[in-house]
């Protein structure tokens, strides 16, 4: 079944609103999309968005996602253990035909203007896995994973990250970027979580992959991959699937409400595929144990926990034969009523995943290498100064090269260690905007460094109304490259946005607050 597109950004509403939970029911979403229009104060129709006509840089643009998980177990001795989904990478965006395009006509060869690099374990003693790009014309990306990286026990960090390195085959370096940080784990935990061990538990609104690995044969693993309409079964791609928990009794009556905090076995989980919007139904998950599935179990679910899915209210269970994707039936265990004797097939392995987004372009001269580290925006401040507003951007790899930009107007920009960037907001009147009277402007806002002509677009615009500014967490539209974590969003006014993880009357609530704290009078 193909869920609804409002658990991505939708095409018309760029600016609006966070993750809202996918269901395979279209009713489920029905009054939250009702809800949402009441509690935006301004229409999509009447905002002059900066982005409806597609700008120039959209065609220049350059992307990058790191996939991984969030944890990966040591390596001891000669024993190798492998990283489990394997990292992967997605390239696309018509910027990287751009640059091949500039390479060709300085005279390279198709050979030598192609894209090529490695993945490997960023100050490891490992060598980096050369990466086997290849393209999918249907998807318009191009794909590889690394399936030979592991930590290994002489590495005493905790967390490490991995290092991407793309370069040109001629040898024209195009630059270093780095995914997200992992936790290095000795082994599964079989212990229940306390408060020492919580951040390794699985929690709803957070994205996991699945697999499936017969008689503990690393040869025989298969990672659930959404391949619209159906789900099936991959040796090398991996499908990250949105989490949540959804209340059984809702869930049965067609109605949208998800739960946060930790999951918990026995709770029914709503899985759902970031990158194609593929949902399964809900399902119970169950603990298994020795074969078995516990009906009892109400502990967390954990990192590299072997799990069941369980049809809610039946013996069937979520599996895996080949490359299919079946549910099988259960049978009761002689003995202990509160235990049921499952196949092969019906155990997984649920694991968390992060992804690393990157995007730049070039605008002006040859194509040349990006210097690390990339800057990224986490959040932002802003504040009243006399009779106009200042805005700080707080983020990673920011340096005294960057300026702000709103749209295509650089701002002098003064950078306040360790890792802020201060402007002034330009006037509404340095933008075209015959009907600002009217209708709100809204305009996105980017890093540039000049000294390179590099740009890098950031998830944020600040939007112009004839009475004041409106600042609003708002990812551009990207439909090559599943969306960001939004449970790693910032929040404007501070702390972690939670989004998804509310239920849904204390999510709109939320929102709310958030629209009214980011109100600030230029007048």
């Amino acid at each position: 079944m193909i869920a609804n597109e409002e658990g991505r950004w939708r095409d018309g509403e760029r600016s609006l609103l966070s993750l809202v939970p996918l269901s395979p029911d279209p009713s489920w979403t029905s009054s939250f999309d009702s809800a949402l229009e009441n509690l935006v104060c301004t229409g999509t129709e009447s905002v002059k968005d900066d982005l409806s006509s597609e700008p120039w840089w959209l065609q220049a643009l350059c992307r990058v996602s790191i996939s991984h998980a969030r944890v990966a177990q040591k390596s001891y001795g000669n024993e190798k253990r492998f990283f489990c989904p394997p990292p992967c990478v997605v390239i696309c965006g018509n910027g990287w035909n751009l640059r091949r395009q500039q390479l060709l006509a300085q005279g390279l060869s198709p050979e030598a203007a192609s894209l090529t690099g490695t993945l490997g374990v960023e100050g490891g003693q490992g060598s980096p896995d050369p990466l086997h790009l290849s393209h999918d014309d249907d998807a318009g990306m191009t794909f590889a994973c690394a399936k030979s990286l592991y930590i290994s026990d002489t590495d005493r960090r905790k967390t490490f990250q991995l290092a991407l390195k793309l370069r040109h085959a001629g040898g024209q370096p195009i630059g270093t970027f780095l995914g997200s940080p992992i936790r290095v784990i000795s082994k599964p935990s079989k212990k229940k979580q306390g408060a020492r061990h919580g951040e390794l538990a699985v929690v709803s609104g957070s994205h996991v992959a699945l697999f499936s690995r017969l008689r503990s044969q690393t040869v025989s693993t298969r990672f659930l991959l959404a391949t619209p309409p159906i789900f099936t079964g991959s040796a090398r791609r991996w499908a990250s699937l949105l989490l949540h928990v959804v209340s059984d009794q809702q869930s049965r009556e067609s109605e949208l409400s998800t739960m946060e905090g930790v999951v918990r076995y026995g709770a029914t989980i709503q899985l759902v595929c970031t990158l194609t919007g593929l949902a399964l139904p809900p399902l119970v998950v169950r603990r298994v144990e020795r074969g078995t599935a516990s009906l009892q179990c109400t502990e967390p679910v954990s990192q590299l926990h072997k799990v069941a899915l369980q049809v809610s209210g039946k013996d069937l269970y979520l599996g895996l034969v080949g490359h299919s994707v079946i549910f099988a039936q259960a049978t009761p265990c002689p003995g202990d009523a509160c235990r049921q004797i499952l196949s092969d097939s019906s155990s997984w392995t649920i694991i968390g995943t992060e992804t690393t987004d990157i995007s730049f372009y070039q605008s002006l001269g040859p194509p040349t290498p990006l210097a690390s580290p990339i800057p990224t925006a986490l959040s932002l401040q802003l504040s009243s100064v006399g009779d106009g507003a200042r805005l700080e951007i707080l983020g990673e790899g920011l340096d005294t090269g960057l300026c702000i930009c709103f749209g295509e107007i650089p701002m002098e920009t003064v950078f306040r260690p360790p890792n802020s960037l201060i402007c002034t907001v330009p006037d509404v009147s340095a933008f075209s905007s015959d009907d600002l009277q009217t209708r709100p402007l809204r305009v996105p806002l980017s890093l540039s460094r000049p000294h390179d002509s590099l740009t890098f677009p950031t998830h944020f615009t600040i939007t112009f109304s004839p009475e004041n500014p409106l600042l609003t967490l708002t990812p551009r539209q990207n439909q090559a490259l599943p969306p960001r974590n939004t449970s790693a969003y910032p929040r404007v006014a501070g702390g972690k946005w939670t989004g998804s993880q509310k239920t849904m009357d204390a999510w709109l609530s939320a929102l709310h607050d958030e629209f009214s704290k980011s109100r600030f009078n230029l007048s």
